[in-house]
């Protein structure tokens, strides 16, 4: 198995394209009911596998990150050798170490670097799919929608890959809440520190229930 593939499928083989079809069938036959829909994709976890379309969206020569250099003095401890990446055929056949350094091949980090922005366009286009279905059934001025991600992922910056680390390019993750009766909120940044445990009573609050004590 590959770290990064496209294909020249069509999209709807994706399991992520038929999440959001699946999505977006339930949205048309809800009727007046209230409801709670979670819409879980796959991408961009690896492997990185989207249709070529995406990975033409971007330059072969992609940029490296802006600090490829593992930090002066880290101690091993805080170092992950990305094991799960190691475990692709491509990245297993390199033979990289797992001591601390910019290990990567050039050509290889900007391969990966570039799968993984074509994924996240890939998916970019399934919530838009879902989010123009609310649009379309008029039921995006009532609907409160939620999007996050569960980690970070490292694309050579620091020298590391993956996201098993402390930094805060795997820790930060997105988070973008949309409050139709607020919308003067809409298109604000929080400045406070915010985590995934405020979710649930963010929402509870957006949706007029009280919240457990």
């Amino acid at each position: 198995t590959l770290s990064w593939q496209d294909r020249i499928d069509d999209e709807m083989v994706f399991p992520d394209s038929q999440i959001a079809t699946n999505v977006i069938k339930q949205l048309s036959e809800l009727g007046s009911d209230k409801f709670f829909i979670a819409m879980g994709l796959h991408k961009p976890h690896l492997p990185f596998v989207m249709p070529r379309t995406f990975l033409e969206l971007y330059p072969v020569d992609v940029p490296l990150a802006n600090y490829t250099e593992p930090t002066i003095g880290l101690p091993d401890v805080a170092w992950s050798s990305y094991g799960e990446l190691k475990n692709y055929g491509d990245i297993a056949a390199l033979g990289l170490p797992d001591s601390i350094g910019n290990w990567m091949p050039t050509s290889k980090a900007k391969e990966l670097r570039r799968a993984y922005w074509a994924s996240v366009s890939f998916i970019d286009l399934q919530i838009g799919r879902v989010l123009y279905e609310l649009e379309r059934l008029g039921l995006a001025e009532t609907t409160a929608v939620a999007l996050i991600s569960d980690h970070g992922f490292h694309l050579g910056d620091l020298g590391e890959w993956a996201k098993l680390t402390d930094f805060e390019a795997a820790n930060r993750v997105a988070m973008l809440l949309r409050d139709p009766t607020r919308p003067q909120s809409h298109g604000a940044r929080v400045a406070t520190n915010v985590e995934l445990l405020d979710l649930y009573p963010t929402l509870l609050e957006v949706t007029g229930h009280s919240t457990p004590p």
